[in-house]
């Protein structure tokens, strides 16, 4: 790398290029977006890579940061891993060694996230992670974590930061303190307190972010923005900001992890709230020029990411014919979806959101939120539209339709081989997966159903998983909601039975699915002869046929009977939607069905049949 490392720029002191707190705060969300990948999932399996440090933090020609030497880097399946390197690899990077390696003996992706947080520390002092303090005849070795954790603890961050960069504006000093508070959160002794990589991101790009809004030029001439109870303002140096004990966090980001006890008191002002309120104080016209605030556009640009449009209400309008009824393609709990066709002749889904009664941040924070969940059996957001009392949603458009049509339209034969509708299964159990263990924090979709899955234009490559407007984000897979209303889609939702929606009411759902697959009836379909009909559950229909042996009386007779191996796989997909709909016992995890599901598969790819 042209520009060398990151450790070499910080400790030079004939090195001037780390000059400002945005570029700084840049080479950490770039170095931490490098690490998340090697932890989240997006590599197979995960990476551990075992020796962060500003060393191993190289510069390219942009001054883009890039994670490198994986020498003691491994793979690792679980999110946590047991693993001994030598000790003398270890002994070169005192200073940013986990504690908890030494007992038990172990490295995890915590053990990164610590070492992130020594580099965030060097970034924000100018400090090595064990530097020479005292005077001649007293030198003694400092710690970096120890001399700064205890000053920022202590609301002193003032007095740690490296004096080489100019002291912080207004903007400058929440995204520093922001940092500062990640720092010691990843520096947290126990392993379990500290955040996940995603969390990190999260918070660094919330920085990077409010350093990218306008200010003054003069560095200690602050608008403080603090509340009183007259609605004014305070006008105070940077110094009183850094030192406040009223903390200017997104106190929402500490509320998905868990804090140590020693923290101290919890952030009174969230920047969110700041924004929020500054935003709507302000008329439109003001947006663009008013220091030291963001434009909305601007704002919501940064937080959400590059790519992520934002679209006015007359090119919706338009787009839908005026939201036609010919353009409406569906609807749900959470409102109306149309196919539309922009300007550029790009094709898209619209999802009308009815009234939405939560407030602007609210809906801005969960837009945030899911258009970072990126993943092929997930369908991805385009872009939105606020504006007024509307609030619409743009997902890409996906032109085969849902599994819902192609398994219940009698003239639709696109679904006619088991290793197809396997595939379909599996498809979509990996998305809900990805939402149950992946994202952070975790989400349960709520609405599994076969309207709700998606179908691409070549058939053979994907399932996509879609319907997020019910969805809820959780601290923990496993946690349990108590609604006042339950939301969802009759024959789909076990919600009335047992009053609480977990990741296993996904888990029911998704069972549902797996039986519309195998027999080819509707969640509730008529049942009887003519004159004597009732409406009859597909999972009170398949149950007794299944349980009693006699599966293959229920399979949908428009695939035709199975080979021997599409049989076994067959069956092994019956028995998977069974334990998925019990009422009773232990159901299993999304990451259970998926290993299910791809031995089936796996056992069709020895029979003679193609998707």
């Amino acid at each position: 790398m042209k520009n060398r490392s990151l450790y070499y720029h910080l400790h030079r002191k004939y090195s001037s290029v780390l000059n400002s707190w945005k570029k700084r705060i840049k080479i950490a969300l770039d170095a931490s977006r490098g690490i998340e990948y090697l932890h989240n999932n997006h590599v197979v399996p995960s990476i551990i890579h075992g020796r962060i440090k500003s060393a191993n933090i190289l510069l390219d020609a942009t001054w883009t940061a890039r994670v490198s030497d994986f020498e003691l880097s491994f793979w690792c399946p679980e999110s946590a891993c047991d693993y001994r390197p030598m000790e003398a690899a270890a002994a070169r990077s005192v200073g940013y060694i986990d504690p908890e390696y030494h007992d038990p003996n172990v490295l995890t992706p915590k053990s990164d996230v610590y070492g992130l947080g020594v580099v965030l520390l060097e970034l924000l002092t100018g400090k090595r992670a064990i530097f020479k303090s005292g005077k001649d005849g007293d030198i003694s070795l400092l710690s970096l974590v120890e001399v700064a954790v205890p000053a920022i603890l202590a609301q002193d961050l003032v007095n740690i930061l490296d004096p080489r960069v100019r002291l912080p504006n207004v903007n400058e000093a929440l995204a520093v303190e922001i940092v500062a508070y990640t720092a010691i959160h990843c520096v947290s002794l126990e392993a379990q307190q500290r955040p996940t990589m995603a969390h990190v991101v999260l918070n660094l790009e919330r920085a990077l972010t409010i350093t990218d809004c306008d200010s003054d030029n003069d560095p200690n001439d602050i608008n403080r923005i603090n509340s009183s109870e007259e609605g004014t303002t305070e006008v105070g140096p940077v110094t009183e900001i850094l030192s406040n004990k009223n903390k200017v966090l997104d106190s929402a980001i500490w509320s998905r992890t868990p804090s140590p006890s020693n923290w101290g008191t919890s952030p009174v002002h969230s920047f969110a709230s700041v924004v929020d309120t500054a935003i709507r104080s302000r008329t439109a016209s003001d947006l663009g020029t008013s220091p030291p605030l963001c434009s909305f556009a601007s704002l919501v640009g940064n937080i959400i990411g590059e790519g992520f449009q934002i679209f006015t209400l007359a090119e919706l309008v338009a787009a839908t014919n005026g939201f036609s009824l010919e353009s409406k393609i569906g609807a749900g709990s959470f409102g109306v979806m149309y196919r539309g066709k922009l300007f550029d002749g790009s094709e898209v889904a619209i999802k009308r959101c009815e009234m939405w009664s939560k407030g602007t941040s609210s809906f801005m924070s969960e837009l945030a939120f899911f258009s970072r969940l990126h993943h092929k059996h997930l369908v991805e957001v385009v872009g939105f539209c606020q504006e007024k009392d509307e609030r619409l949603l743009v997902y890409e458009y996906l032109e085969n339709g849902t599994l819902y049509d192609r398994l219940h339209d009698k003239r639709s034969n696109v679904l006619n081989s088991w290793k197809m509708r396997i595939k379909v299964a599996l498809d979509a159990s990996r998305g809900i997966q990805h939402l149950h263990r992946y994202a952070v924090p975790s989400i349960v979709h709520r609405d599994i159903k076969s309207s709700n899955i998606f179908l691409d234009a070549t058939w053979r490559a994907s399932a996509r998983l879609c319907g997020f407007g019910l969805s809820l984000m959780s601290p923990e897979p496993d946690y349990n909601y108590r609604l006042m209303k339950a939301l969802g889609t009759v024959g789909h939702i076990e919600y009335y039975g047992l009053n609480e929606l977990t990741a296993k009411t996904d888990v029911h759902g998704l069972g549902v699915v797996l039986l519309e697959l195998l027999t080819g009836k509707r969640p509730i379909f008529k049942h009887g002869e003519e004159g004597s009909t009732s409406l009859l559950n597909v999972v009170d229909f398949a149950l007794p046929a299944i349980l009693s042996g006699e599966f293959v009386k229920i399979l949908d007779p428009r695939v035709g009977s199975p080979d021997v191996n599409e049989a076994e796989a067959v069956k092994l997909v019956i028995h998977t939607a069974i334990r998925c709909v019990s009422a009773q016992g232990e159901r299993p995890t999304m990451a259970e069905i998926v290993v299910n599901l791809e031995r089936a598969f796996a056992i069709c790819d020895n029979s003679h049949d193609s998707i």
